[in-house]
């Protein structure tokens, strides 16, 4: 693990589930390339606790994110009390509007004029406003070296990852778009593999339609390795989904469906589809 460097201009905090982090590492990433210092600060164990009280979710972690900074060479390092309190104000600061710095975009955040030691970049950085694909394809590039999905491991298979009840009417995938997605890449021969955070929800779905199935019963790092080494993928709109694509499109030329809903159109095309109407 790096040391910590006290002359970093920047520190990105690491928060939310790993795909968020995963964009927050390109925001890191994209500093560094700029020659500006910058390191990724982590929540530890000891001060989860103060994070669950100001009101955000701690996920769980299916990668050592400390071997992703470490491979690709950014400075990381476990946030200290004083830090995280200093930052608990500055989210109820922005949840009352008296301060607006969280999720800024890049030209705007470099053109400020002092740069100095305690200067934090804290958002999801989800856009091309945000950071450059060049440092979305180096996240990609590290996740697909540290999980081992080299080109020999893609298969054919037709993968779907699919957010039931805890997404809105508009982003949530139908019968009638999976029938589509379906019909248009699957042989009669061939089983469709689906990684799901709702499985009723799913399993209705599917057993709708005339297609053999199999609801994902592996750990999170298990879909997203079987999603990225999938030849035909479909993504619901999640950060998860959005990585897990983008390593199958950039280590195996994967084909990525969607529907009209995506919103990670700045880093991965995808063949889009009708959202149905509900």
């Amino acid at each position: 693990m790096w040391s910590t460097d006290t002359k970093a201009n920047y520190k990105v905090l690491l928060m939310g589930g790993l795909g968020n982090q995963f964009f927050q590492i390109a925001r890191a990433i994209e500093l560094r390339d700029r020659s500006i210092g910058v390191q990724l600060v982590y929540i530890d164990a000891k001060l989860d606790w103060l994070y669950r009280l100001g009101g955000h979710t701690k996920h769980d972690s299916w990668v050592d994110v400390s071997v992703l900074a470490e491979s690709l060479g950014l400075k990381y390092r476990s946030i200290t009390l004083l830090e995280l309190l200093s930052l608990a104000f500055r989210f109820y600061a922005r949840k009352k509007r008296l301060i607006s710095s969280f999720n800024e975009e890049l030209d705007s955040k470099l053109s400020q004029k002092k740069l100095g030691s305690n200067t934090w970049d804290v958002g999801y950085f989800q856009s091309i406003r945000h950071v450059s694909l060049a440092s979305i394809n180096k996240v990609s590039s590290g996740l697909t070296d540290l999980l081992g999905m080299n080109e020999s491991a893609a298969t054919a298979r037709m993968a779907f990852h699919i957010r039931g009840g805890d997404f809105s009417v508009i982003d949530r995938v139908t019968a009638d778009d999976v029938r589509s997605v379906v019909e248009a890449t699957v042989s009669d021969s061939s089983r469709v593999f689906v990684a799901t955070n709702d499985v009723k929800f799913s399993s209705e779905i599917f057993q709708s339609l005339d297609v053999d199935f199999e609801i994902s019963k592996l750990s999170p790092r298990e879909d997203f390795i079987t999603i990225a080494t999938s030849k035909n993928i479909f993504v619901s709109n999640s950060s998860f989904a959005f990585w897990a694509a983008l390593c199958a499109k950039n280590a195996h030329n994967s084909t990525v469906h969607s529907l009209n809903s995506w919103p990670y159109e700045d880093f991965l095309s995808t063949l889009r589809h009708e959202i149905s109407s509900v």
